[in-house]
């Protein structure tokens, strides 16, 4: 048998394609990756067999998602016995072949909020997701804006997924508080600046890049603080060492919308492998998860910073540890309870 595992974007920016190479791998099950030519610029894994098919960027995001779905159409026929799509938008480009050709043959894994809110795309998704062998969320809140049916619990677990050595610490001078990943959301990240700059207890630091790489460099220089700096790209294995120098991991990414309402982004599980307080937006479900590590912040007031300071230095180290352990350890179960579940299936299908 193989597989083909379907992704809509350069694999450099679509790492839970690896997820399932793992799977596969640890099964012994024969895959290929298929990418479109997107974002030239960045080189991907090539370790793995890798189809790439054209993808114009001279022209519109549809015209291309139109010409990715008839070329895979007829590139999986004619190769793939079963498909792997981690990719919503894809799914839903392929939607009326996949029913046609492939029922309950592939799996859909959903990793964001996409389009759900314009009609057609809604129901092409849901003829894709109904027509799955399994159908994968990386967060149990996407299930309110997406179709109705059973979903399994992929999260984006990057970190070790043993019990966690680190324990929480208190900064002994300021907090330094760390923007770790990729670089987004520049209003957020704005606001924050503005708020640190007027209060010396406090250091904002980033590490990564991204699409607000070069808004923040220039909003750095207006500021001029220099309890403000920026790092830039970092690598993986670098991270957790980044994210032992910083007290609190920032994830304010705004609320009011289903991307960011409903999403559970790396940070969680970084704040809870490492034990570290994060910054959240109110009314978000990463602010729930986080629970007692999570401080909810508008960024709107500076008396913002003094609550975060009292709530931060009245943390019990004790109870932010346990509390931390126990999160982890029942986030892991469940990612792990998923892969077993996809293992079962695709060893089912392989029998049939």
């Amino acid at each position: 048998m193989l597989i083909g595992i379907i992704v809509g974007n350069n694999l450099r920016i679509t790492p839970y394609a690896f997820y399932y190479t793992t799977i596969l791998d640890e099964l012994g099950i024969e895959y290929e990756l298929v990418m479109p030519d997107r974002n030239k610029h960045l080189k991907y894994n090539d370790s793995h067999v890798v189809q790439v098919i054209p993808w114009e960027d001279e022209s519109n995001v549809v015209s291309n998602y139109l010409r990715y779905a008839r070329a895979l159409k007829k590139l999986t026929l004619s190769r793939y016995d079963f498909l792997i799509i981690p990719d919503t938008t894809v799914s839903v480009f392929s939607s009326y072949w996949l029913k046609k050709y492939f029922d309950k043959r592939y799996i859909i894994d959903i990793r964001d909020y996409t389009h759900e809110k314009n009609p057609v795309y809604f129901q092409l998704e849901k003829i894709a997701l109904s027509h799955a062998l399994a159908r994968v969320v990386s967060s149990p809140k996407y299930t309110s804006f997406l179709p109705k049916g059973e979903y399994l619990i992929c999260h984006n677990i990057n970190t070790p997924q043993e019990k966690s050595r680190y324990k929480f610490k208190k900064a002994s001078k300021e907090i330094v508080i760390g923007y770790v990943g990729a670089l987004s959301y520049i209003e957020q990240c704005k606001a924050i600046m503005r708020l640190v700059a007027t209060d010396a207890r406090f250091k904002l630091v980033f590490y990564g890049t991204g699409i607000a790489d070069a808004g923040i460099s220039d909003y750095m220089e207006k500021l001029g603080c220099s309890r403000i700096s920026k790092y830039g790209s970092y690598v993986a294995s670098d991270k957790g060492k980044i994210i032992e120098q910083i007290d609190i991991l920032f994830n304010a990414y705004g609320s009011g919308y289903p991307l960011v309402d409903t999403a559970l982004s790396n940070k969680l599980y970084d704040a809870m492998y490492y034990h570290k307080p994060l910054i959240t937006s109110p009314n978000t479900y990463m602010a729930e998860c986080a629970g007692m590590l999570s401080f909810p912040m508008e960024l709107k007031e500076i008396n913002e910073l003094d609550k975060l300071w009292d709530w931060y230095n009245e943390l019990n180290p004790n109870q932010v540890d346990d509390f931390a352990d126990n999160v982890y350890s029942s986030l892991v179960i469940e990612h792990n309870n998923t892969k077993k579940e996809i293992q079962h299936l695709l060893l089912d299908y392989i029998r049939k």
